[in-house]
């Protein structure tokens, strides 16, 4: 009788055991998974922040060629002007090149 409950109790404790062993790996499956995700999502995060970064510099760089552009543009137009009244061009011919330079 006594052989038979230490057999009991050994198949039992085995199950417990194997029952331990099955949660610990599913827990240890989730774990991996859970990471897999949380590593994507760092992932992508960090591509927008540097498309988001990268974007911002670009813009900027277009915008500062763009205003270069400008005050060149700004300053030829005023000599433009400042040769035609040195030279003594009409008035209308003031006009028309204020005109077609805008």
């Amino acid at each position: 009788l006594k052989q038979v409950r230490e057999d009991d109790l050994k198949e039992i404790k085995q199950q417990m055991q194997d029952e331990k062993d099955a949660t610990a790996a599913r827990v240890q499956a989730q774990q991996e998974k859970r990471e897999e995700v949380l590593s994507k999502i760092d992932e992508d995060y960090l591509g927008r922040v540097a498309q988001t970064s990268g974007g911002q510099a670009e813009y900027k760089q277009l915008f500062d060629d763009a205003k270069q552009a400008d005050e060149e543009r700004r300053a030829m137009f005023h000599r433009l002007i400042g040769d035609l009244h040195t030279s003594g061009a009409s008035d209308q011919d003031i006009k028309d090149a204020q005109l077609a330079f805008a």
